[in-house]
């Protein structure tokens, strides 16, 4: 698997070493993975992460792409929005906190999308 973050890009080969990846946090406790098994890019899994919350994208060319829904009305702001970053340089972006999920499905979902190469199924997505 390619790994892609704030810091550059990495070939994970294990899901140990996914796991580490994930982790890393490197400016302003966040961090933006794209993960993808090809050098074109897809499908991918591209991932905003701060702090404690993230919201994931699962994207395949030419075909239907997907966000992380919130089905539990986990984050508290849901309605509102939430500031993520695309780089080290503070570059933000603003997502929707309805597809905001907890650390934990971040780390579940890459661990499946390492083992399967599709879209994860444990947890709800939106269609976009």
């Amino acid at each position: 698997m390619y790994a892609g973050d704030f810091e550059g890009e990495e070939i994970i080969k294990s899901e140990e070493k996914l796991q580490e990846v994930l982790r890393k946090r490197p400016a302003f406790d966040a961090n933006n993975f794209i993960l993808t098994f090809s050098e074109d890019g897809f499908p991918q899994l591209n991932i905003f992460v701060k702090k404690d919350i993230c919201i994931i994208y699962y994207i395949e060319e030419n075909s239907e792409n997907f966000v992380s829904y919130d089905e539990f009305e986990y984050y508290e702001h849901h309605g509102e929005t939430e500031i993520f970053y695309e780089s080290m340089s503070g570059e933000e972006t603003e997502l929707s906190s309805e597809n905001i999920v907890p650390i934990n499905k971040m780390y579940e979902v890459a661990t499946e999308f390492f083992v399967t190469k599709t879209r994860p199924r444990c947890i709800k997505w939106t269609e976009l």
